[in-house]
């Protein structure tokens, strides 16, 4: 096994980095190849290629265009989509803000290359969910048959627009005294919500320190399930490369600190500074000390969370065994687990206590059926590679 990053692992990050420095950049700086295009494909990343690539290298992939392009127009209609619905939801008494998407997009050098494909909407109370879902009927959203989630609703706009209706940020974790904590956490308030403005367009967000603490949960959500591609942490550098002040990261550490995600926090940056060229001494802010870059490309913590996020690809897409990790590479851990999957899959019926072993059961023979019909893996694969990656949580520190 390679000490380090393969070299188009490493000629990735480069490009990423290269792409939204923000700079005029020579278009005849790399030689495109087939690896490097499979692999931006499974990040999600080809269209921020474009901007590094000369006439040759976007002749020989034309793909490299057509997804910025394409990225363009699915952007704008997105972009308009979040402000119309929270203005319309406004309307109606009901407060809600945009997540992820176009605010994350905000911060790239050409926005419209940062790809999204939904509408992501955050309630600012829970309780006006229902309600919520009501309006977006009216405006044309068709709400999904299957609800795959307990902590947002999935509907369909026209275009096949996905719109996903959040009321809590990220679905529950084990430890149910985190969970109640990030549910008190974001229970919104006029000081926790300011405006965002992009190509003209203005729309509700959170505030820098709640946000960045949005952007941290959904990554240990991902990460925790089948794990997420080098996007997430291209954002994490662009977040923290402007402007955010005192207070609103002290916010921040506060509360990745309060949850005990602070290991997690600080690989997340270290990450950033070694390969995407995030500024080492925002280091001097998010970590425990000053970290350099060529410190940091040795750090075999970062190595290893690097390798897990290549290996993962865009949210897990790169590999069928990949389906959820736990927090202890042990048989309780893989109990643990287990009764949580069975929590997310019965929220209601998981709080009867004489009902677990029927529903332990049923979770069970779902999982088994699934990895044969959907991911053609089999149940030790995926307890495999679920106790594999544990190691890494373990070592992550993570809710201490």
């Amino acid at each position: 096994m390679e000490k380090g990053l393969s070299p188009e692992q490493k000629k990735m990050c480069e490009l990423l980095t290269l792409s939204v420095s923000g700079k005029e950049t020579d278009r005849a700086v790399f030689s495109m190849s087939d690896r490097l295009m499979n692999m931006s494909r499974l990040e999600g990343t080809t269209a921020l290629l474009y901007p590094v690539c000369d006439e040759e290298n976007l002749k020989r992939y034309p793909g490299i265009e057509k997804e910025a392009r394409e990225n363009c127009v699915r952007f704008y209609r997105l972009l308009q989509l979040g402000r119309y619905f929270c203005l319309e939801l406004e309307k109606r008494g009901i407060k809600a803000l945009v997540i992820k998407g176009a605010h994350l997009a905000s911060m790239y050098p050409v926005p419209e290359y940062r790809s999204f494909g939904d509408v992501d909407l955050l309630l600012w109370d829970k309780r006006d969910e229902a309600k919520a879902v009501k309006v977006l009927e009216e405006l044309g959203c068709v709400k999904n048959s299957f609800q795959r989630s307990t902590h947002h609703v999935e509907m369909v706009f026209e275009d096949r627009i996905p719109v996903e209706l959040h009321s809590s940020v990220v679905r529950d974790f084990e430890d149910q005294k985190i969970n109640k904590r990030i549910d008190e956490i974001f229970e919104l308030k006029e000081e926790d919500v300011t405006k965002a403005e992009v190509m003209g367009i203005e729309f509700p967000v959170l505030t820098d320190g709640l946000n960045a603490f949005y952007m941290l949960l959904h990554s240990v959500q991902h990460f925790l399930n089948a794990g997420f591609g080098i996007r997430l942490i291209l954002d994490w550098a662009l977040f923290w490369k402007r402007e955010v002040n005192d207070a609103e990261t002290e916010k921040y550490l506060g509360l990745v600190k309060e949850v005990g995600l602070s290991s997690f926090s600080e690989t997340l940056t270290k990450c950033a500074i070694a390969y995407l060229g995030l500024n080492p001494d925002v280091s001097d802010r998010l970590c425990d000390r000053h970290y350099g870059k060529e410190e940091l490309e040795e750090d075999s913590l970062v190595l290893d969370f690097m390798k897990e996020v290549f290996e993962a690809g865009r949210f897990g897409e790169r590999d069928s065994k990949r389906v959820v990790t736990i927090n202890s590479p042990s048989f309780g851990g893989l109990v643990r687990g287990f009764h949580h999957q069975m929590h997310l899959n019965f929220p209601k019926a998981g709080k009867i206590f004489i009902l677990w072993p029927i529903l332990w059961t049923v979770t069970l023979v779902r999982f088994l059926i699934n990895n044969r019909r959907y991911r053609n893996s089999s149940a030790a694969a995926v307890v495999g590679n679920a106790m594999r990656r544990s190691t890494l949580v373990k070592k992550l520190n993570m809710w201490q």
